[in-house]
């Protein structure tokens, strides 16, 4: 998570991004909210929920552990 977070303080959301595979509309949507929003575990647990339906494991990993860096004790993430 930590590599995760100095991505994010650099204005970066492309480290998720780890397969040629192009992402569906619904992780491209969270992912645009996530622009504008980066501290919103909500969104995070939407890209997360997002990529693990197109069973990019390791990114929704990633996207879930950003969500639990904002809320630690959000049960769903």
């Amino acid at each position: 998570a930590t590599a995760i977070a100095e991505g994010l303080s650099k204005g970066s959301q492309m480290h998720l991004e780890r397969t040629t595979l192009e992402w569906c509309p619904e992780a491209k949507a969270a992912q645009e909210k996530l622009k504008s929003d980066p501290h919103n575990a909500a969104l995070w647990l939407e890209l997360g929920a997002a990529l693990e339906e197109q069973s990019l494991f390791r990114e929704s990993i990633e996207a879930f552990s950003m969500g639990l860096v904002y809320d630690p004790f959000n049960a769903e993430l």
